[in-house]
């Protein structure tokens, strides 16, 4: 539909669609599961298949659409999450073909350690088994001038030296035309957040920034990856 138009429903009619087929998502490790399955047309309008975000438990279940009614491009995206003092271990998942899901979340990591270099924040932390890319951030609340920072790279990119522990010291651009100093990144009390995640499973790290900015438009029958945020207490 485009324009202002009106379109009548009719849950009881011709096209209607039953769903009284359920399928199970189990994950293979301790703890609660938190989790969804939406179903995403190809233009990516999605729909939740599970009554609400599940919370809890080791399985959740979520309702099939018959694959004859779906649209080239349709795909069901599974999320499935826990969380603890690693801050998050997530799980995700593009299929077309509806059935019983195994869900195999990332392994826990070692926290990630931000310092205050001499003029901007380092960033240091354990290699990822696997990691595809790596995305460090952090934030400032600072009331005059608030700010964000975010970094993808993956681990090609970093030196070859670092074999087991990876060190990332952001830019400084002091002397750059055009760059104002109160830009310039701090570890302070105004520090609202620092943070470093590893992506793994078969996406690219073009395709992981996609998903992130592009409104996922690059999804694939098949197509898995899982997102951890490493711990990195505030400040340190």
């Amino acid at each position: 539909m485009t324009g202002n138009q009106t379109c009548d429903i009719d849950f009881n009619g011709p096209d209607a669609i039953a769903l009284t087929e359920r399928r199970t998502v189990t994950a293979d490790d301790a703890g609660w599961l938190y989790g969804s399955v939406s179903l995403v047309t190809a233009n990516g309008v999605g729909a939740t298949m599970n009554a609400a975000p599940h919370i809890g438990g080791t399985s959740f279940q979520y309702a099939v659409v018959p694959t004859t009614a779906l649209a080239g491009g349709d795909l069901y995206a599974l999320n499935a999450y826990r969380l603890g003092t690693d801050n998050g271990r997530h799980a995700n998942r593009f299929f077309r073909t509806p059935g019983d899901q195994q869900v195999t979340l990332p392994p826990s990591p070692q926290p990630a350690e931000f310092t205050q270099g001499a003029a901007m924040p380092c960033i240091q932390w354990d290699r990822y088994p696997n990691a595809v890319a790596y995305r460090l951030s952090m934030g400032d609340n600072n009331p005059t001038l608030a700010k964000g920072l975010a970094v993808y790279l993956t681990p090609g990119w970093l030196p070859a030296g670092m074999a087991d522990r990876y060190r990332y010291d952001l830019p400084n651009f002091d002397g750059v035309d055009g760059w104002n100093p109160q830009w310039t990144f701090a570890l302070n009390a105004t520090t609202a957040f620092t943070q470093c995640s590893v992506l793994t499973g078969n996406m690219s790290m073009q395709q992981w920034l996609a998903n992130i900015f592009a409104n996922g438009n690059n999804r694939r029958d098949g197509m898995t990856y899982g997102e951890v945020l490493i711990a990195s207490p505030l400040g340190q």
